[in-house]
């Protein structure tokens, strides 16, 4: 496999940003608007269980993947990354799109299924990336997978206050996957310090170019080493989730209900039509 280094990163940020909502996102209501993802914000962890129960019987999408990251970070719940899979596959059944490209992710990660980056790239596909197939399954597969994983690492470590508007907060990126190139194209507005005696403008309170390429170089050393004869020499956009919802509740990682989501035990997803491994 090439082997990448910060050579490879250029970051073309300027003044270019993203929407509140993202590109990705942007069929998809926001998390703040979810009444589970604003429990677990507001770190009451029981009333957000309470409220994935009752939503997994309705058949609640969002919920439904809300869920999976839930388990899938550990928040209010034990980490369990195998079950959030079950859920990403279901709520992806149900055509949320976020949940289609977690699944993706997972798959290309191995984690609760069989890894496998062309039937990645094939679910990432069915999320809308690379529509015009620039790339091979597999090739998108790696790609998507380091997205998943990035969006991850980035959401779990950015301070709570890292975007102007955190709801919805995305960053754009390009990737090569034979040469190991990253653009940071455009991203959500970073929060700016407080200007000092001898400034007059602020800081950004986080360096979003380093920050994204400290996290996407973490996430290649964690993904499965992919075939380097598979990997075209073509840029695929893809554009991370930041949205730090659940995130940036301390309580909510403190895990404080002891309970682990049991209707996944009894729930229809054991049995649902989980796209087939090929």
């Amino acid at each position: 496999m090439q082997t990448y280094s910060s050579k490879h990163v250029v970051l073309a940020l300027g003044a270019i940003t993203l929407g509140a909502n993202g590109a990705v996102m942007a069929t998809e209501s926001p998390l703040s608007q979810n009444p589970v993802a604003l429990a677990v914000e507001h770190g009451e962890c029981a009333d957000a269980v309470k409220l994935v129960k009752r939503d997994i019987d309705l058949n609640v999408g969002q919920s439904v993947f809300i869920a999976g990251r839930m388990l899938d970070e550990g928040l209010c719940v034990e980490r369990n990354s195998a079950m959030a899979t079950k859920f990403f596959a279901h709520a992806a059944d149900m055509g949320g799109q976020a949940a289609q490209l977690d699944y993706a992710a997972k798959v290309g990660l191995g984690e609760g299924t069989a890894q496998d980056y062309a039937n990645a790239g094939s679910q990432c596909r069915t999320a809308g990336i690379d529509p015009e197939k620039h790339v091979s399954d597999y090739s998108l597969g790696f790609v998507c997978t380091m997205r998943g994983l990035t969006s991850r690492l980035l959401r779990e470590s950015l301070p709570a206050d890292a975007f102007q508007i955190p709801a919805g907060a995305h960053a754009r990126l390009e990737f090569n996957p034979a040469n190991g190139q990253l653009f940071v194209r455009a991203a959500t507005r970073v929060t700016m310090t407080e200007p000092t005696v001898s400034s007059r403008i602020g800081m950004p309170l986080v360096n979003i170019q380093q920050v994204v390429e400290k996290a996407w170089h973490k996430a290649l050393a964690k993904a499965p080493k992919p075939d380097a004869t598979r990997l075209e020499d073509h840029l695929v956009e893809v554009i991370l989730d930041l949205d730090m919802t659940m995130e940036q509740s301390t309580n909510a990682a403190q895990r404080r209900s002891p309970d682990d989501i049991q209707p996944l035990q009894t729930w229809d997803v054991l049995h649902s039509s989980m796209p087939t491994q090929q």
